[in-house]
């Protein structure tokens, strides 16, 4: 309920624990014996590269995203991307140029979004054989949700399933989906606010990376008042402080490492690798997915990397410029500012688009409306998802539970339902998964299991795991 997923290796599910990256599980048959160990990790004592030069930098990243790349397709037939309208899908099919391969591009989402309008101007400018698959309104999720659920255990919510029902598209159309996953991490430096990178003590450290799981990194979540507001008395007592907790144990496996390789390891690996690689769980249910920003190589040169070069997405643009100037002349979705190393350039252009945007407004022309949002989830669940919202937020059992409070549980929803605040879904979207949750694993046990009451199961559940 406070960071929208769970951490660590923690799952809903008794003894069953996520296998962490870079660690192997070793069966003893003889013993009966089960051992984690380690194959790879960051070493904490590779010093950082201040000696080398942005240019360096730059040309060193380059050679190292085009031999991941090669890495990632290497013997297959037909490569595939899903092309949207950021930076990390462009670098991945610069790089591919690279290679002398032609992949498949795939864009889902709203056809009115920045994603479709920008995906398809980058396909067109490298001929690429481009293929969309739109969605009209919300009402897939009735038909996904259950399958996200399945396959992602419940770990995220259902505003999460992007692109799931355009999954069998893709695999009629690509071998295998070169990803762009963690391509917004390490190589542009969005992991690194100040924030977490300046704080001077470890309890000023544990406090802001709680501020930035609950309020920056994703939608907001719950607010303090809002857990002890959403809980039953019983429940908020059996549960009150556990999130903190939780995040303290993530935190300690990274404090061998110094600032900010510690946040930044620590956020890809624990958060990102926790939240975002649930999108690859159930694509992977269809095809083959492989990640190339995550190539060792590549991650532990990057990291190594002065700040400043990162920060802002400067070593991104100037991979990509290197890698194919053509799509450096595209605008960003994110600000649909050009994403060139050529400053004059992007400044030109972004003056450009004012003068242009103010002229239109002047002459009462209405500029096209592109939505920042490929999959509008909280316009869905005003209208299209309306009912089917209610339907969970409102069973009877929530009450029986004994877990959440049904009052709260209105007042958010018709707050939300008004539209006068932002970002409102990041919490009730959680409550809507949990829910679920129980209901697809706690309703349907056995009658010889059921002497437990549900009430007690949920409770029992959220005391063993970080809410």
């Amino acid at each position: 309920m406070r960071f929208q997923q769970l951490l660590h290796d923690s799952s809903f599910f008794e003894h069953v624990k996520l296998l962490r990256g870079g660690h192997r599980l070793l069966y003893d048959i003889a013993h009966d014996q089960l051992t984690e160990t380690t194959y790879w990790q960051f070493d904490p004592d590779l010093p950082f590269r201040h000696e080398i030069s942005f240019e360096e930098a730059a040309d060193e990243t380059t050679d190292l995203i085009v031999q991941a790349v090669g890495r990632c397709c290497k013997g297959t037939n037909r490569a595939g991307v899903f092309l949207s309208g950021g930076l990390d899908s462009r670098i991945i099919i610069g790089a591919l140029e690279k290679l002398g391969r032609q992949p498949i591009t795939l864009t889902y989402g709203s056809p009115e979004s920045r994603d479709a309008y920008y995906a398809k101007r980058v396909a067109e400018q490298v001929g690429l054989a481009h293929y969309t698959c739109f969605q009209a309104s919300g009402n897939w999720v009735r038909q996904y949700w259950r399958q996200h659920l399945m396959l992602t255990d419940a770990s995220h919510a259902w505003i999460h399933m992007h692109g799931i029902y355009a999954l069998d598209d893709a695999r009629a159309l690509m071998d295998v989906n070169l990803s762009g996953f963690a391509g917004d991490g390490p190589l542009s430096g969005s992991n690194l606010r100040n924030i977490y990178v300046a704080a001077d003590d470890e309890v000023t450290y544990t406090a802001a990376m709680f501020h930035g799981l609950t309020a920056l990194e994703n939608w907001p979540g719950m607010s303090e008042t809002d857990e002890q507001s959403l809980f039953t008395h019983d429940a908020f007592n059996l549960i009150k402080g556990k999130a903190f907790r939780a995040l303290r144990e993530a935190l300690a496996p990274f404090s061998i490492y110094a600032q900010p390789l510690r946040t930044e390891l620590f956020l890809e690996y624990a958060v990102d690798v926790r939240h975002y690689a649930h999108y690859l769980d159930f694509k992977r249910s269809s095809i083959e997915v492989e990640l190339p920003f995550v190539d060792p190589d590549l991650m532990e040169f990057v990291c190594r990397l002065p700040v400043s070069y990162r920060k802002g997405r400067r070593l991104t643009r100037a991979v990509l410029q290197r890698l194919s100037p053509q799509l450096a002349r595209i605008p960003y979705d994110y600000d649909e500012m050009l994403p060139t190393t050529n400053l004059t350039l992007r400044s030109a252009h972004h003056f450009y688009s004012r003068l242009k945007r103010r002229t239109q407004r002047a002459l009462g022309i209405a500029p096209p409306h592109r939505s920042t949002l490929h999959s509008d989830y909280e316009t869905w669940l005003r209208t299209d998802l309306r009912d089917w919202g209610e339907s969970i937020l409102f069973d009877p059992r929530i009450k029986e539970r004994g877990l959440f409070n049904p009052e709260f549980i209105e007042s958010i929803w018709n707050r939300f339902q008004s539209g006068r605040e932002v970002n409102m879904i990041g919490k009730i979207a959680p409550i809507m998964s949990y829910e679920l949750i129980l209901r697809e694993f706690v309703d349907t046990l056995p009658l010889s299991s059921a002497r437990v009451t549900h009430t007690q199961m949920a409770t029992a559940k959220s005391a063993e795991s970080p809410v």
